[in-house]
């Protein structure tokens, strides 16, 4: 379903990576999945056309598996990494979508699997006029999930060390974005609701992420008292996914609880 196979790859190479778990058919599953994510991705075959989804989860789990595999393995998965024809496989790149698919180009520009980010650069220009002076993406017809959604990923460029023309611009959006977000979270950890995909508990997951990420970036640059309040937004957003989770473990996908069969 859609990305469901690059996100599982990652899923369990960050199991193995951690030692949570030392399942050798975990591993050979990840392996696997991980290299028909990066075989759709060179043949333009991804799952309901979500290529540009596929990338950047592509990208970690290779990362966290690259020392684990044959050199076999490891030679067919860089083929496929080699063969991605980004102006080729990926799709509405008006939207957030194109904010998604940089962000994994730019993952493979640092694997080794591009020479250069002039498409990466092409598309931030365009990208970067999408959004506000309150650092908010403006996703067409503005839904608030899909704000906070391709923001995550500029964040994760900037994390892994992006320095291109445009980081300055990139980090003065974020950081107000970040802010914005932090001053319209309900009392209750709720991103505001509004739009496609709103009430998914995937809206306050990526909460969490961000507040996370600047609750660390503040106090690294001492200030501690704003670092506190985005660690307490960040706790929040996660106490508002678990109200959902169902008595069997699960997670209800959205915030109602009508059984999933």
């Amino acid at each position: 379903i859609q990305y469901s196979t690059p996100c599982y790859s990652l899923g369990t190479a960050v199991l193995i990576h951690s030692n949570y778990s030392k399942d050798q058919g975990l591993l050979e599953s990840s392996v696997r999945a991980l290299t028909a994510a990066l075989r759709e991705l060179a043949t333009d075959t991804c799952a309901s056309g979500h290529c540009n989804f596929f990338t950047m989860p592509s990208m970690f789990a290779y990362e966290l598996l690259k020392p684990l595999v044959s050199s076999e393995t490891l030679a067919t998965l860089n083929n496929y990494a080699k063969s991605i024809n980004a102006s080729k496989i990926y799709r509405n790149l008006s939207g957030n979508w194109g904010i998604v698919a940089l962000t994994g180009e730019f993952m493979r520009y640092q694997n080794g699997f591009l020479d250069n980010l002039d498409w990466v650069e092409e598309q931030l220009a365009y990208q970067l006029t999408r959004f506000t002076d309150f650092g908010q993406y403006q996703d067409p017809h503005n839904p608030m999930p899909y704000d906070h959604f391709p923001r995550k990923y500029l964040e994760v460029m900037i994390q892994r060390g992006y320095n291109g023309k445009y980081k300055d611009q990139i980090v003065t959006l974020i950081d107000r974005g970040a802010w914005t977000s932090l001053f319209i979270q309900s009392p209750l950890g709720e991103l505001p609701t509004g739009g496609r995909s709103s009430q998914h508990q995937w809206n306050e997951a990526v909460q969490t992420v961000t507040f996370e990420l600047y609750a660390k970036k503040l106090l690294d640059s001492g200030d501690v008292y704003s670092a506190r309040a985005f660690k307490r937004a960040a706790r929040l957003s996660l106490e508002s996914v678990r109200r959902w989770r169902s008595s069997e473990g699960y997670l209800y996908i959205v915030k109602n609880r009508f059984p999933p069969t």
